[in-house]
C-alpha cells in the first residue's frame, strides 16, 4: 500500500483527500475509531491515534473540512462529531480530538424522533456542499435508513431535509422501515455524493442509485424538503440490458 499503517488497521476503513492540506485522512472503524492522516506529497505518515468519541460509538465515516483543521466523523448512533487535527510546531499533525461542545444528533438534524439503536440509523456519508459559498457551511449527511439532511454548520441547524419515510410514499416496501428490523434484509443506502450545488446522488444495498434534488437554499430561514429528482437508476442494467432483479452487491461509492 502506498500509506501503510501499522495500527488501527480493520477489514472496514475510508480514506478521503484533503486538497487544500495535501493530506489523506483514513478512518478504520472495526477498532471503535481510528483516525491516521499522511502527508500526500512526502507519502508519510503524520499521525494515527484512537478516536473516542460520545457515548463509546463506533466511527462509520469521515470527511475533512477543506481549508480548516476540522474533520467531521459519523457514528454508528447516528450522530456526527467534530474532531480537531491538532498540529505541532513544526506544523506536522499530531493527533484527532473531539470537539466536546459541537454534536449533531439525527433527531435534531432531522427534525423528528428516530430510534438510534436500530443499525439503520448509521451515518453513512458526509459530504460538503458544493461552491464558493456553500462550501465551509453546509454538509449533506446521510442515515443507513434513507433519511438525509443538509446541514449549515455556521447556523447549526438542517436546511432541508428528506421526508420520513413510509410504504405509501415509496415504490418498493423494503425502502420503509420496519419495527423489527435489524438493518440486514432491507434496503439501505450505503453512500452519497454531490453531482451539483443543488443536486446529489445516494447509492443502495440492492445496487440502485437515488438522484435527489435540494431547493435554492440561500438566504433561506425554513427547512425545505429534499425530494427525488427521478425514478431509480440501475447501473446493472448499462453493464447487461438483461438485467432484472436485485443486484448480486450493493452500491458501494460514488463521485
Amino acid at each position: 500500500a502506498l500509506f501503510p499503517c501499522r495500527s488501527g488497521v480493520g477489514a472496514r476503513a475510508e480514506a478521503k483527500f484533503a486538497p487544500g492540506a495535501n493530506r489523506i485522512y483514513r478512518a478504520s472503524y472495526d477498532d471503535g475509531g481510528t483516525l491516521a492522516s499522511w502527508d500526500a506529497r512526502d507519502l508519510r505518515l503524520l499521525s494515527c491515534n484512537h478516536v473516542e468519541l460520545a457515548d463509546g460509538a463506533d466511527v462509520t465515516c469521515v470527511t475533512p473540512l477543506r481549508g480548516t483543521a476540522f474533520t467531521l466523523a459519523g457514528d454508528a448512533l447516528g450522530n456526527v462529531s467534530v474532531l480537531r487535527v491538532g498540529f505541532d510546531a513544526q506544523s506536522q499533525t499530531t493527533q484527532a480530538k473531539v470537539c466536546p461542545g459541537y454534536r449533531i444528533t439525527a433527531q435534531e438534524a432531522l427534525h423528528r424522533v428516530v430510534d438510534t439503536s436500530r443499525a439503520r440509523m448509521r451515518v453513512v456519508a458526509i459530504e460538503q456542499q458544493p461552491g464558493l459559498i456553500n462550501e465551509c457551511s453546509r454538509v449533506l449527511i446521510a442515515w443507513a435508513d434513507g433519511s438525509m439532511a443538509v446541514w449549515h454548520l455556521h447556523e447549526r441547524r438542517s436546511v432541508a431535509v428528506t421526508a420520513p419515510a413510509t410504504k405509501s410514499d415509496v415504490g418498493n416496501a423494503d425502502d420503509a422501515a420496519s419495527e423489527d428490523d435489524g438493518g440486514a434484509t432491507l434496503t439501505t443506502t450505503t453512500c452519497a455524493t454531490w453531482l451539483d450545488a443543488n443536486t446529489f446522488a445516494s447509492g443502495r444495498s440492492d445496487g440502485s442509485v437515488v438522484a435527489h434534488s435540494v431547493p435554492e437554499l440561500m438566504g433561506c430561514t425554513v427547512t425545505h424538503e429534499i425530494t427525488r429528482a427521478q425514478d431509480l437508476i440501475w447501473p446493472y442494467k448499462i453493464i447487461d440490458s438483461s438485467y432484472s432483479g436485485t443486484a448480486l452487491m450493493g452500491i458501494r461509492a460514488l463521485r
